[in-house]
Order: structure tokens, then C-alpha cells, then sequence
């Protein structure tokens, strides 16, 4: 994909959008810890004050520009995103929502932090152990959920003597296998052998 001031107009966005510059904000680099300023020039671009046009923008750049896309991501890795959280505690926003200022609003504090949260949509996060651990509990939740649905189809299998169909359903279940189904595996595979 040719770089250098592409511009298109697509279908689900209102206006053209410039995958160079994307949403070509102007971040205050005075108010940007001087530990966190080579992160601007990424801020500018990815962090959109339009949600709607952000999720087009990052779809459409990680389909054109997955170079770009791993780049963002190695940028605020999790040392960058530490950084920011110290940022933060130092900045002394009022707690509440509801006490917040608009001038508390405009600190570039907050497109900071929506960049970060773009690493959940771009892949950038397989590398944090919390992402890791979730993703392994939903696998795991996942297949429990699945377990009850698969030994059912395994059954009609062995009763309509598809013993491999049986096999092939439950094998992957093996861990969660009761002795009953070990025991009936093992006679499926001999049979389907035969």
C-alpha cells in the first residue's frame, strides 16, 4: 500500500479520512511528561475525539498497515503504559466525573489513555500476563461450556456406530473425560481400527 498522503472516503464514515495523519491532533507537548513526548506523534494520530471514526481508522490500518499497527503497539508497550499510570496519579483529577472541568477534559492525559486502550482492538496486548491469563481462562471456561454439547454428540455417534466421528469428538476433551467415556473411547478407537 503506497504511503505518503492517502486519503479515502469510506462508505461508514461521514468524512475522508487520511490514514497519514489520522486524526491529526495537536497534542500540548508542554503538558506531556518529557519521558512520554516520542509517544505523541502516535497520540496524534490514533486517538480520535470520534470513537465511530477511530474504529474505522484502526480497522482499515490493520488491514493496510499491519507494519504501523505493530509499530503502535511496541510503542506503548507495558513500560510505556506504566509510565502513564504514574502520569496520571500526578496529575490530581478530582475523583468524581462529576467534578471534573472541561479544561480536565482537554489534558492530553485522556487521548493517552485512549491509545492505550486501541492495544485491545490491535492485537498489541497478547504480551501482558494478565491478558494471558484471561485468555486462558476463557479457553477453558469455553470448553466446559462446550464439553456437555460434544459427549451428547458423541453418544448419538457410538449408538449409530460412527466410532471414529466418537473419537475424533472427544479427544479433545480428554482432561474433562469421565472413566465411563476413557473406557468407551478406548472400544471406539478399537473399533473403528477393525
Amino acid at each position: 500500500m503506497p504511503q505518503g498522503n492517502f486519503v479515502e472516503r469510506f462508505p461508514e464514515c461521514d468524512k475522508p479520512i487520511n490514514l497519514d495523519l489520522g486524526a491529526n491532533l495537536a497534542i500540548d507537548a508542554a503538558k506531556v511528561p518529557e519521558n512520554l513526548s516520542s509517544l505523541i506523534p502516535f497520540v496524534n494520530k490514533w486517538s480520535f475525539d470520534d470513537l465511530h471514526d477511530q474504529d474505522i481508522f484502526v480497522a482499515h490500518m490493520k488491514r493496510n498497515r499491519p507494519d504501523e499497527v505493530a509499530q503502535l503497539n511496541a510503542a506503548f508497550s507495558d513500560d510505556a503504559r506504566a509510565v502513564i499510570r504514574d502520569w496520571s496519579a500526578s496529575l490530581g483529577f478530582p475523583k468524581h466525573v462529576d467534578q471534573m472541568t472541561p479544561e480536565d477534559w482537554a489534558h492530553p492525559y485522556w487521548q493517552f489513555l485512549n491509545v492505550i486502550k486501541l492495544r485491545e482492538t490491535t492485537g498489541g496486548n497478547e504480551d501482558s500476563p494478565a491478558v494471558q491469563e484471561m485468555l486462558r481462562r476463557f479457553r477453558d471456561e469455553t470448553r466446559q461450556e462446550e464439553y456437555p454439547e460434544a459427549t451428547s454428540e458423541a453418544d448419538t455417534a457410538f449408538r449409530n456406530a460412527e466410532y471414529a466421528k466418537y473419537v475424533e469428538l472427544l479427544s479433545v476433551y480428554e482432561d474433562l473425560l469421565t472413566d465411563t467415556q476413557r473406557k468407551k473411547v478406548a472400544i471406539a478407537t478399537r473399533k473403528a481400527s477393525s
